[in-house]
C-alpha cells in the first residue's frame, strides 16, 4: 500500500474518531427514536445465533413470544456483524458502538473515493467527505434518531454516484457499482431505496442523450436484473408477505405524519442541536436541516452561475429538495410521498450531491479546502458535543435484556419501540398483545394453558373427540407449518389466521390424543428465492471476472 492510500486511510479514520467521540466519552449510549429498535433487531439476530439459527425469517421471542417478523421486512444484512460480536461475548451496547463506528468511517472513506473518481484531487475528496459526514441530518440519524437503517444507506449511497457518473460519462466499472450500490441499498433501508431511485432517473433524464445509447442502456439493465437477482431472497419473501395481510406499516401511506414533520424556515436552517422529537415539542425539536456550511456550499455555487452553469444547476435541485422538507413547498398541490414519513428523509438525495458539489468548488484550492473542512467539523461538533451529556444506555439499566428487547416487559408502552412501533405487526393485533391471555383458544370456549414453547416450535396434545378451530399464541405470518401426529401417523394441517391475525387451524380428525406441532418453515417463495440470489452472486463473479480478463487482453494488446 503506497503512502497516498495510507494518508488517506489515516485522514478518515482520524475524522471517525472526532465524530464519534460521544460513543466512548460514556459505557452508556443515548438512546435515540429508533436505537431501541435496532439493538433489539441486533440482540434478537446474535440470540438466533446461538439458536444456530443463522438466517431467522421470524424473531420467535419477541413479541411477549407472540413472534416478530421484523427480518421479513427489513433485512439483517449488515447487522450481522454486531449480532456476531455480542454472540461470542461483547456486550449489545458495545457491539452496537463499534458497528457505528465502522459505519461513519466507511461513509466517510466511501464519500472519499466516490469525490476522488470523479475530480481527481485529494483536497476536493477530503471537502466532500468532511461535508458528508458532518452535515447536520446525518449527524442526527446517527445520535439523535438512532436511524441504523439510514446510516447504513448514507454509507452505500456513494457507491451509487460513481457507478451514475461512471454510467453516463463512460468511465468504466458502472453496471457493477450500480448493482452493488442497489443491491445494498435495498437491503438496508427501503425508503432510501426508493427515494434514490428516483433521484437516479430524474440523473438519466437529465443526461437524456448520453443515456439513450447501447452502451449505457445495456449496462443499466445488466444492473437492474442483477439488483433484482441479488435481493429476491428479500425482496419477493417481502412482498409475498404484504400481500397476505394489512401491516401497521401499510398505513403510512394515508398517514399524515408527513404534513406534520414539514419544517419552518428556521428548522431548516437551524445550527442548534436539539433531543427532541421531529414533531410536538416546541423548541425541543432535532435538527433536521442540511447544515449551515452545506448552505454557504450551495449559495456560493448559485452566486458563480456564469463560471459553471452545471454546478448552479445542481445547486438548484439542492436548493428545492431543502425546500420539499418546509411547510413553503407546494405540497397542498401535489401529491404527497407519506411513505417517506418525516420529510427531512428528503436530504438524503440533498447532503450527497451538496458533498460533491463542495469538492468541485474547492477544486485545486488549498486554503478554501481547508477552511472549509475546518468550519464543517467545527459546527458538526456543536451539534455532537451535548451528547456526552446526554448519554444513558448500557448494559445495567435495560432492565434485563430479555424482557425489554424481546418485548415482554410490564407495558407494551414501553417496550413498543424495541419493536419498531409495531410497523410489521397485522393492524388487528396492534393493541391486543397486552391484554390478551398467553394461552391456546378453543372455539368451544376452553383454553389449554398446558403446552410447551421453545425456540420455534410450540406443540400440545388435546384430546378432544369433536372437530374444533385452535387459535395459538403466535402472530400469522405466511409459513407457519402445523402437524398433528396421531396413531403413529402425521399429518399436516391447513395453518391461516384468525380474524384478529393470529396462527389459528382446525383439526380434521376425531382421534383422541392427537399431539400438535407448530413451527416456522417458510414458504416456497422463500426456498426459491433464495435459489435465485445464490444463482445470481454466482452470476455476477463470472460477469466482473469475464470483464476484468477482457480489460487485460486488451491493455496486453496495447502494450
Amino acid at each position: 500500500m503506497n503512502r497516498k492510500r495510507i494518508l488517506i486511510l489515516l485522514f478518515c479514520l482520524c475524522l471517525t474518531v472526532v465524530f464519534c467521540i460521544p460513543l466512548f466519552s460514556s459505557v452508556s449510549l443515548y438512546s435515540g427514536h429508533d436505537t431501541d429498535y435496532h439493538i433489539a433487531r441486533i440482540y434478537s439476530l446474535s440470540k438466533a445465533i446461538q439458536y444456530h439459527d443463522y438466517f431467522p425469517s421470524l424473531f420467535y421471542l419477541q413479541s411477549y413470544g407472540y413472534g416478530y417478523a421484523s427480518p421479513l421486512f427489513y433485512s439483517n444484512f449488515l447487522i450481522y456483524i454486531p449480532a456476531v460480536l455480542n454472540a461470542i461475548g461483547v456486550n449489545i451496547t458495545t457491539s452496537y458502538k463499534m458497528f457505528i463506528f465502522m459505519c461513519v468511517y466507511l461513509t466517510s472513506l466511501l464519500m472519499f473515493w466516490c469525490s476522488y473518481r470523479i475530480f481527481k484531487d485529494c483536497k476536493s475528496a477530503a471537502v466532500s467527505s468532511v461535508l458528508y459526514i458532518f452535515s447536520n441530518y446525518f449527524i442526527t440519524d446517527v445520535f439523535y434518531r438512532g436511524a441504523l437503517g439510514e446510516v447504513l444507506a448514507f454509507m452505500i449511497v456513494p457507491i451509487i454516484m460513481l457507478g451514475a457518473y461512471n454510467l453516463i460519462e463512460g468511465k468504466g466499472n458502472d453496471w457493477f457499482l450500480l448493482t452493488i450500490g442497489f443491491s445494498c441499498l435495498l437491503l438496508v433501508h427501503n425508503i432510501s431505496f426508493i427515494l434514490i431511485c428516483f433521484t437516479f432517473g430524474l440523473y438519466l433524464m437529465i443526461n437524456i442523450r448520453k443515456f439513450l445509447t447501447k452502451r449505457v442502456l445495456l449496462n443499466l439493465f445488466k444492473a437492474v436484473i442483477l439488483s433484482i437477482g441479488l435481493t429476491a431472497f428479500f425482496l419477493f419473501p417481502m412482498l409475498e408477505q404484504l400481500n397476505v395481510g394489512i401491516y401497521r406499516v401499510s398505513s403510512y401511506f394515508s398517514d399524515d405524519s408527513f404534513a406534520k414533520s414539514l419544517l419552518t424556515f428556521s428548522e431548516a436552517i437551524s445550527i442548534f442541536p436539539g433531543t427532541g422529537m421531529i414533531w410536538g415539542i416546541e423548541d425541543n425539536k432535532i435538527n433536521m436541516s442540511i447544515g449551515i456550511i452545506q448552505i454557504f456550499i450551495i449559495l456560493i455555487s448559485l452566486l458563480k452561475y456564469k463560471e459553471n452553469k452545471r454546478a448552479f444547476f445542481y445547486a438548484m435541485i439542492i436548493l428545492i429538495v431543502i425546500l420539499m422538507t418546509t411547510r413553503y413547498f407546494p405540497w397542498q398541490y401535489l401529491l404527497k410521498p407519506n411513505f417517506i414519513q418525516f420529510s427531512c428523509r428528503l436530504l438524503i438525495i440533498a447532503i450527497p450531491l451538496c458533498a460533491i458539489l463542495g469538492g468541485f468548488l474547492v477544486k485545486s484550492n488549498l486554503r478554501l479546502s481547508v477552511l472549509i473542512i475546518m468550519l464543517a467539523v467545527g459546527f458538526g461538533l456543536f451539534q455532537i458535543y451535548p451528547l456526552i451529556s446526554l448519554s444513558k444506555i448500557d448494559e445495567n439499566n435495560l432492565r434485563t435484556l430479555d424482557l425489554y428487547y424481546n418485548g415482554q416487559g410490564d407495558r407494551l408502552s414501553e417496550e413498543i419501540w424495541a419493536l419498531g412501533a409495531l410497523d410489521y405487526m397485522p393492524i388487528t393485533i396492534y393493541d391486543q398483545l397486552q391484554t390478551r391471555e398467553k394461552s391456546i383458544l378453543v372455539n368451544d370456549g376452553q383454553r389449554i394453558l398446558n403446552y410447551k414453547q421453545d425456540y420455534n416450535l410450540l406443540t400440545f396434545e388435546d384430546e378432544r373427540e369433536s372437530l374444533v378451530e385452535y387459535v395459538l399464541p403466535l402472530i400469522y405470518y405466511k409459513g407457519y407449518k402445523v402437524v398433528g401426529i396421531f396413531d403413529d401417523k402425521e399429518q399436516s394441517l391447513n395453518v391461516y389466521p384468525n380474524e384478529e391475525g393470529f396462527v389459528s387451524f382446525s383439526n380434521n380428525t376425531l382421534s383422541t390424543n392427537v399431539h400438535y406441532e407448530i413451527k416456522y418453515s417458510g414458504t416456497l417463495v422463500q426456498s426459491l428465492s433464495k435459489i435465485v440470489s445464490i444463482i445470481s452472486i454466482f452470476i455476477l463473479i463470472y460477469m466482473k471476472c469475464y470483464e476484468s480478463n477482457i480489460k487485460n487482453i486488451k491493455r496486453g494488446i496495447y502494450l
